[in-house]
């Protein structure tokens, strides 16, 4: 009786799995589209006015916008600066944009958490203006040197996270490495700083090779159909047959 009752246990137990897991696969579509969008995320980045609080005489706004295609996010950001130097009598102001992919290393997170992998193409249009006193051997020397329409584009990579902390809600953070920076137009006075890029030159007319930048946004996703969250394939054991090609299975090879 006790063998029985065992045996209709693990039989009921076997039932109940077999329907979870059919109800699990019947909510999943499934001939849905990977690649089709499901979400655009709106994003607007904190670590630029938090940086005026610190230094009053550079300002920045950022915002920006991504959509998702599989495990890939497509990302657009544009911003605008202004920079304004009392001592030296430097001042800057222009728009940046950036456009590119982020691709997320844990797509199978079940909160839709991210971490990914970010590239970007940048680009900034500015103008800017130069206005000191130079002394020489009669006096002084009033300066003043305007240039417009400037134009600069670089490339950006690093990595970047995303953790969902309320609904739609996340907060995201990251650093990126900006390099191969070119910009034109500048015939008389060096650019001190380029907008959405940073400091150009360090001290003098040593050109920087690199930048290394800072964002800490929030972001609210605006979903449009429920997307699925992947199930990870689990690799199984190769299962070798014993020579003669018998199909009987000896216990040392049972993968289980």
């Amino acid at each position: 009786m006790r063998i029985l009752r065992l045996l209709l246990f693990f039989a009921l137990l076997g039932v109940f799995q077999a329907k979870g897991i059919a109800q699990l696969a019947d909510s999943i579509p499934r001939n849905y589209n990977k690649w089709k969008p499901s979400l655009l995320r709106i994003g607007y980045d904190l670590a630029r006015p938090s940086s005026s609080i610190f230094d009053p005489n550079d300002f920045s706004q950022e915002v920006s916008a991504e959509i998702d295609l599989h495990s890939f996010f497509l990302v657009s950001e544009i911003g605008f600066s202004t920079l304004n130097q009392p001592g030296p009598g430097y001042e800057a102001d222009g728009f940046y944009y950036r456009v590119g992919f982020d691709a997320n290393l844990i797509p199978y997170d079940k909160l839709r958490n991210v971490i990914s992998f970010s590239f970007r193409y940048a680009g900034s249009a500015f103008n800017h203006s130069l206005s000191t006193v130079v002394p020489n051997d009669f006096g002084e020397d009033q300066v003043s040197i305007s240039e417009r329409g400037l134009s600069s584009w670089w490339l950006e990579g690093g990595l970047a996270m995303k953790v969902n902390v309320w609904k739609n809600l996340f907060i995201g953070y990251g650093f990126r490495l900006r390099f191969a920076n070119n910009f034109n137009g500048a015939d008389e006075l060096l650019p001190a700083e380029i907008p959405g890029y940073g400091r150009v030159f360090n001290d003098g007319r040593d050109k920087r090779g690199s930048v290394v930048g800072f964002h800490y946004s929030l972001f609210w996703t605006i979903p449009f159909w429920d997307k699925p969250v992947p199930i990870k394939k689990v690799k199984r054991p190769k299962v070798t047959l014993p020579p003669g090609g018998s199909n009987t299975i000896s216990p040392n090879q049972r993968p289980f």
